[in-house]
């Protein structure tokens, strides 16, 4: 789906299931004509290292939970933001030394309960 900045819906399609999702993403965003400078919202399975590179080479931005396994935090680093829904999340910003990638590392309450050590 693409949508413009308002969050309205301009094109959208339906994709082939049962597919390899990260060999589809350069295939989706060539279909949907998505533009140069978009925001690309993925999950994990598709961020490989090969598609981030496409991404950054093709003009595109991207935003995507990490594929790490390790999880960092830095708790005396981390500024407090409250959620729609009155959760305190704790969060700290990271810039990569290119300064080209923008991490955020977030805690919350509800996914310490959910997942110990998350």
């Amino acid at each position: 789906m693409v949508c413009d900045g308002s969050g309205f819906i301009r094109r959208s399609r339906v994709f082939a299931g049962n597919a390899v999702e990260c060999r589809t993403l350069e295939g989706m965003l060539i279909g949907l004509a998505a533009p140069a400078g978009a925001l690309v919202i993925m999950d994990r399975g598709i961020a490989t290292a090969a598609n981030l590179v496409w991404l950054v080479e093709h003009g595109y931005r991207y935003l995507v939970v990490s594929r790490e396994r390790e999880r960092r935090f830095d708790a005396e680093g981390a500024i407090d933001l409250v959620s729609a829904g009155e959760e305190t999340i704790h969060v700290v910003r990271e810039l990569s030394e290119d300064g080209q990638e923008v991490r955020l590392h977030c805690r919350s309450p509800g996914r310490a309960q959910k997942r110990p050590g998350s």
